[in-house]
């Protein structure tokens, strides 16, 4: 009997494998007792004899098959609720879900997709959110709410859109009178049926690389919050690229503050309760008259790197100045303090090519803060220019040797590149940086940023071992 083996721990082992590579679950992050409890709860259920032809099965089975299923029912995390997570759903009503209406009201479609759905509160929740802002408009519009996720069972009960107490924690009564209707029954809420009308369900596998991307993509906006942080590194990279894929050229892929953030060059905005991420746009910089007027980001030579004298100098408002005695040379006026400033909201609103032209003249011009350097690295990993954005994160460094956010970008700019001793190197001081100083817990970059490097070095140090 399968039950009965005396080799229960490799077969636990082998299982965890598995469901690594099959569903990308972190090996790390699973309990023993859960990965024991799904082994031996599904060699009940099918009454399994042979447990190398079982896992066998478990490794090719389609997706829908009920031993696959059986297996996801046991190793999985079912916990969502209506309006999860209440600064989200505040940013979600009040920024982002209005900003992408106004840039659709030329087509009058929205496309939506929840990766990772569970039970489906996330995407009922958003429906009612779009519905409640579009209004009067609503009949106008083409609406897809596309929700996915690989336990079949859960898909089941989000299509009855019915649901008990425990899924209505974070909803008022006002809202619960206003979006459900009482129905018998243990799931005693039902969710009216203009809410649902348009919300479409689908089973799907987030880690599989390649997959085809749910009906109805490329998305507008995707929802993916609280998924990731249970995945391994190569889930993780396989996840990014498989929703960066279905989303569109200027949608929206919002993730929960907590998930790692993905390395892909990508912007990314961190707003109260998540971080909303644009896919990365290829950067255009003036050429030389004689290049095709086509060219894509043929940048100059290797910038020198400004360094000031150690010599008799200390810091003056920014800008290093002589200690005593005349300069050797004319000063330099101090950099108008609003062009960093001016280069950052050009980043942001996506003129690319003109924050790289601003912080590129501040450098020329002999800057000598750290500030152009790190917005710059980010423009060339951006570009794809490893190389390049590792050479300005270090000058960053050099000029701030505090400036956590080099560090961990450099970190894991580093780690991808496989230098994974330079990369914990660099996380280690990050993290060290932080615990130094201080975090503000009251600022959301400071926060995930930190929070990132302590991941990230965790996930290096425990492949290292």
């Amino acid at each position: 009997m399968f039950l009965e083996t005396t080799e229960a721990s490799p077969w636990r082992e082998e299982l965890a494998t598995l469901l690594s590579r099959r569903f990308g679950h972190d090996p790390n992050a699973l309990l023993v007792a859960r990965v024991q409890e799904a082994v031996m709860g599904i060699a009940i259920h099918c009454g399994v004899q042979d447990p190398a032809a079982f896992l066998a099965d478990l490794a090719s089975l389609p997706l829908e098959a009920p031993l696959v299923q059986a297996l996801i029912e046991l190793a999985t995390i079912k916990e969502s609720y209506f309006f999860r997570d209440e600064p989200a759903m505040n940013t979600l009503r009040g920024e982002i879900l209005p900003q992408l209406i106004q840039a659709r009201r030329s087509s009058r479609t929205l496309r939506i997709w929840s990766a990772g759905c569970s039970n489906g509160e996330e995407i009922y929740s958003v429906a009612i959110l779009v519905k409640e802002l579009l209004r009067d408009e609503e009949p106008g519009w083409s609406l897809s709410f596309v929700a996915t996720d690989v336990d079949a069972k859960a898909l089941a009960v989000a299509r009855t859109a019915e649901y008990g107490s425990w899924s209505m924690r974070a909803t008022s009564e006002a809202d619960r009178q206003r979006y459900f209707e009482t129905v018998a029954g243990p799931r005693q809420h039902r969710l009216r049926a203009t809410f649902r009308k348009g919300v479409t369900f689908e089973l799907h596998n987030l880690a599989e690389e390649g997959a085809a991307p749910p009906a109805g993509a490329p998305f507008d906006l995707i929802l993916c919050r609280n998924v990731s942080i249970y995945f391994n590194g190569s889930a993780r990279e396989t996840l990014r690229r498989n929703l960066l894929s279905a989303l569109a050229a200027d949608g929206v892929w919002v993730t929960g503050p907590s998930d790692p953030l993905p390395e892909s060059g990508a912007k990314i905005r961190i707003r109260a309760g998540l971080v909303a991420i644009s896919p990365p746009a290829p950067i255009v910089v003036p050429v030389e008259r004689e290049a095709p007027a086509a060219a894509v980001f043929a940048l100059p030579a290797k910038p020198p790197i400004h360094r000031p004298s150690t010599r008799n100098v200390a810091p003056h408002n920014g800008i290093f100045q002589p200690v005593g005695g005349k300069s050797p040379v004319a000063p330099r006026p101090p950099r108008p303090p609003k062009r960093m400033e001016e280069a950052r909201a050009l980043a942001d609103r996506g003129d690319v090519r003109s924050a790289f032209a601003v912080v590129t003249a501040l450098i020329d011009d002999g800057d000598v803060s750290a500030e152009p350097y790190a917005l710059r690295a980010i423009m060339h990993e951006a570009n794809g220019d490893d190389a390049r954005a590792a050479e300005d994160y270090r000058r960053a460094i050099y000029l701030e040797p505090n400036l956590i956010d080099a560090h961990v970008r450099l970190g894991l700019l580093v780690g991808r590149a496989g230098r994974t001793d330079e990369a914990i190197r660099h996380l280690r001081n990050a993290v060290a940086i932080g615990a130094r100083s201080g975090v503000n817990l009251k600022s959301h970059d400071e926060v995930r940023v930190w929070t990132a490097a302590a991941q990230q070095l965790s996930l290096l140090l425990s492949e290292k071992r």
